[in-house]
């Protein structure tokens, strides 16, 4: 293990710690700790530890409730809605997932709507919970606006994420992570931060036109995939996400320089059991013949194989979990600040990266 490196333990216990000093219960705080660090893990850097010293100010001022307890208030066969009573977006996702796997055994298929949380995070973390009893899991979110809708100029739509994970049975899981962006605005932030240009086709300035200037993109527009397709995937994703348990939509959330609403955001967790499709493993074989056959096509001349959703995550976790996480640069120091500032130990890789 180089000593540069974090451990992905190392890193899980730090946001741990952090988490509980804000006053949240160990329970709670284990589970959100584990979703940023698995983030950082797989590769995700923008959605992971980078978020910290966001979430931690917001917990401390109250706009996130730290001891905040996700219920549910309303049930009726396959389908519950849950009020997230303010909590972490990460732990009202946790929960509503592992309902909505428990209304899969029994009905087949469970469909929980959430209200009255706070930013999800990474949502492909959350659909692969469902990976652990042969479900699919499905995690439809909302976000801050930082795009236009198709033919507008405005900044009312976000991006919107989708998370979907199927078993695969002797092959690797299929796992899409993804929100309707060209890129997340966590990524610009990054490439902000480390004074990086952006690839083409990722962002619009303030006045629409196109920009590689990270800064100009912060105060600009997020292209959206595929252009008009991306942005209604955005629109109908997005609505529902939100509005099957009242959540808020578009601008509502806040707003990504002033910050978001407290409270106000929501989700949709979907699991499938698909032995109540047809007798066990039938489903998971499918989709394993059918995903070794597209992993054993012939790959594109820049590129040594084809690759599935999920698969460079996985890869990334794998060597990872070998070599040990860096974080960015900037990353790295503010959680090192957090450490001290909340008079939680810096971990020996934390400390030792540079």
């Amino acid at each position: 293990m180089d000593a540069q490196h974090l451990t992905y333990e190392e890193l899980e216990s730090c946001l741990d710690a952090l988490l509980q000093r804000t006053g949240m219960p160990a329970a709670h705080a284990a589970v959100v700790a584990e979703a940023l660090a698995m983030t950082d893990l797989r590769g995700v850097h923008s959605h992971g530890a980078a978020q910290m010293t966001g979430y931690v100010r917001r917990l401390l001022a109250g706009d996130i409730d730290p001891k905040g307890e996700p219920r549910v208030v309303h049930r009726r066969g396959a389908v519950a809605v849950i009020d997230g009573d303010g909590c972490m977006g990460h732990l009202a996702a946790d929960v509503a997932m592992r309902h909505a796997m428990v209304l899969a055994a029994e009905s087949g298929v469970g469909a929980v709507a959430v209200r009255g949380t706070n930013h999800v995070g990474a949502a492909g973390h959350f659909a692969r919970a469902a990976l652990e009893q042969d479900m699919v899991g499905i995690i439809l979110t909302t976000a801050m606006p930082t795009m236009a809708p198709a033919g507008g100029r405005e900044r009312v739509l976000g991006m919107n994420p989708i998370g979907v994970a199927i078993p695969a049975g002797e092959e690797p899981p299929v796992v899409l992570d993804a929100a309707f962006a060209a890129a997340a605005r966590g990524k610009v932030v990054l490439a902000h931060q480390a004074g990086r240009r952006l690839p083409e086709g990722w962002a619009l300035d303030r006045d629409g036109e196109p920009t590689t200037d990270p800064a100009a993109a912060l105060s600009g527009l997020l292209r959206p995939i595929g252009d008009f397709k991306g942005a209604g995937l955005s629109v109908v994703f997005g609505l529902l996400a939100s509005a099957f348990a009242g959540a808020a939509f578009g601008p509502a959330l806040g707003d990504v320089e002033e910050g978001a609403t407290p409270g106000v955001d929501g989700l949709l967790a979907l699991a499938l059991d698909p032995s109540a499709f047809d007798v066990p493993g039938a489903f998971t074989a499918r989709v394993a013949t059918d995903v070794r056959a597209l992993r054993t096509s012939a790959p594109s001349p820049t590129n040594d194989r084809v690759r599935l959703p999920g698969d460079r995550a996985a890869e990334y976790e794998l060597a990872a979990r070998a070599a040990g996480l860096r974080l960015p640069d900037a990353t790295r120091k503010e959680l090192q600040q957090l450490c001290r500032d909340l008079e939680v130990a810096i971990p020996p890789g934390l400390a030792a990266e540079g």
